[in-house]
């Protein structure tokens, strides 16, 4: 496009123009989210809610602003992607050869990516054929191949199982499609309709990015909006340099384990040591784990997001923008599970996402321990369910359980929350019983499942399905099973996660969190329970009217008072 008068401006943006660039880029990475949102067609997108939109800078590929309502581990993990993408186009030539209406698809997990279902789509815009910024989106797909539907292997040994990986290649040169590579990827997946349809929705938002870009560089000049990103980069930088100052200086270690690999390894260990240096903030992850054999791996860039969404929910204040990064140090062994390298497989990349998030907080939590909240949930808990449909299709999906959060050092941890690193929602059970031939008994919050404390914690959700199908089949993928999420300063732990399994009208309860492709037969059911929240504070300096009100809302039995809060009717002590 032709961006009309250029008005290059000096070094600096006003303030009030400023303001409004910043808030007009993220209205087009908005709007990119929304569209995406409306036009796809498999509700892990439709509906809950798993992807991401943003503008990515034309040199580094460093985050410039992003959909508010974006997965915030897609959020934190794209900038990485589109700088891999940067690279290897360096590397190759081709970086000034790319032309309007380029896209570039991607979804290699040992380069920026997740894992491999999360598939990204990277499209350069150009003004006067100048490489000006990137437009990026990201979706779920409800499956990317492998050894089992929905591409959740919760034993697999090597990528391979996991499914179809892409490097960056060039799907769209100058707006038209190149057949070949569209044929290669739908050729290997499972559902390739469906995921044809999600695919042109992805399009579909970067097509409405380059309109509002468009539109705001013909409002505001090429120059103006180039120097408010160089702007608001230096100010997010600015910001992390003067929140980390204000920390004590020091080093404050904190540990944490995984249940297991996935393929018959023991607990794993994830050792952070954070030392705060002025203005410069270092995680050192040296003495975690090495390579797991199961799918319990995580590559570098994605252990670095996780530690941003940390700092993220500590510091709310802090801007989703690449310029936050660069007082940030990362130190990890070339040999630990947290660097992962082809073939190690990364299907359980949400899991240890969630530790690196807990470490970060706990260490944070030994620099400033009257801000920093209890252990949260900690597990995503993924079910992948498939089956025949009931259009006769097979069909599969990630359920994502919710759980509860930590208490908080002036209140109660929420309930049926989201992880720190996603805002994928549980798809509506309407959705569910008319695409699939199941039940839902139960999705409810478990009683006596949070931490107690001075704030009690987050409670953790039931969820029971029944098959009415011999086709219906699930596989797991979760944690906390083993190791509960913890309370801090005098709080208890929360309850565990627990799978059982209901078969022929008996109970099998699982040893842990991690279930591979059980076939349900008609009657037969599962019961998953997400972990609660830990508590926060002494329990028994909690007023007795809260223990009131949580007895009253059904949040702990009157057992569970009587034992933990020392009083046999707490109602009477009102």
């Amino acid at each position: 496009m032709t961006a009309g008068d250029d008005r290059r401006p000096s070094a600096d943006v006003d303030p009030t123009t400023l303001a409004v660039l910043r808030a007009a880029l993220q209205q087009v990475a908005t709007e990119m989210d929304t569209t995406l949102v409306r036009s796809a067609f498999s509700p892990v997108i439709s509906e809950m809610d798993d992807r991401a939109s943003g503008l990515y800078d034309a040199m580094d590929g460093a985050t410039i602003a992003q959909g508010p309502d974006s997965m915030p581990i897609f959020v934190a993990g794209m900038g990485y992607a589109v700088g891999r993408t940067i690279g290897l186009l360096r590397e190759r030539g081709r970086l000034d050869d790319l032309r309007g209406g380029d896209v570039y698809i991607f979804n290699d997990p040992y380069a920026g990516g997740t894992h491999a279902p999360d598939v990204k789509l990277l499209a350069p815009y150009l003004v006067d054929g100048e490489l000006f910024c990137w437009l990026a989106t990201s979706g779920h797909w409800l499956d990317i191949g492998g050894s089992l539907p929905g591409s959740v292997v919760p034993d697999a040994t090597e990528c391979y199982e996991e499914g179809l990986r892409i490097p960056p290649v060039l799907l769209h040169r100058a707006g038209r499609e190149c057949p070949d590579v569209a044929d290669l990827i739908f050729g290997n997946i499972r559902a390739p309709q469906l995921q044809r349809a999600d695919l042109e929705a992805m399009l579909n938002g970067l097509r409405v990015g380059r309109r509002r870009m468009d539109e705001l560089l013909a409002r505001y000049g090429a120059g103006t909006v180039r120097a408010a990103i160089a702007q608001l980069r230096t100010r997010a930088a600015q910001r992390m340099r003067q929140i980390v100052a204000e920390l004590p200086d020091g080093e404050y270690p904190f540990e944490d384990h995984l249940d297991d690999d996935g393929a018959g390894g023991g607990p794993m260990l994830l050792r952070l040591a954070l030392r705060i240096a002025g203005d410069t903030m270092t995680f050192d992850f040296t003495g975690s784990a090495g390579p797991a054999r199961g799918p319990m791996n995580l590559s570098r860039d994605t252990t670095a997001a996780a530690a941003f969404i940390a700092i993220k929910h500590m510091f709310p204040d802090l801007p989703v923008n690449g310029g936050a990064l660069e007082p940030v140090r990362l130190v990890i062994d070339d040999s630990s599970f947290l660097n992962a390298v082809r073939p190690a497989p990364v299907g359980g990349y949400l899991d240890c996402a969630s530790r690196v998030i807990t470490v970060v907080l706990g260490a944070l939590g030994r620099c400033v321990p009257e801000h920093v909240p209890a252990d949260w949930f900690g597990t995503s808990a993924v079910m992948s369910l498939s089956a025949t449909g009931r259009d006769g299709r097979p069909a599969a999906i990630p359920l994502p359980a919710a759980g509860g959060m930590g208490a908080l050092p002036d209140d109660d941890g929420l309930v049926n929350a989201p992880p720190p690193h996603g805002t994928a929602k549980y798809p509506p059970v309407e959705t569910m019983e008319r695409r699939f031939p199941i039940r839902f008994d139960r999705i409810e919050l478990t009683a006596d499942s949070a931490g107690d404390g001075l704030h009690r914690g987050g409670l953790g959700n039931t969820y029971q399905i029944t098959s009415l199908d011999p086709s219906v089949s699930i596989s797991i993928i979760g944690d906390r099973a083993r190791f509960a999420p913890f309370g801090v300063r005098g709080g208890t732990d929360a309850r565990a996660l627990t799978v059982h399994l209901d078969v022929e009208g008996r109970r099998r309860d699982l040893p842990g969190a991690k279930v591979r492709h059980v076939r349900l037969r008609p009657g037969d059911g599962v019961t998953l329970r997400s972990p609660g929240g830990g508590g926060w504070g002494d329990p028994r300096h909690r007023p007795p009217a809260a223990v009131t009100a949580d007895l009253r809302d059904g949040y702990i039995t009157m057992a569970r008072a009587q034992a933990v809060y020392g009083r046999r009717n707490p109602s009477e002590e009102e």
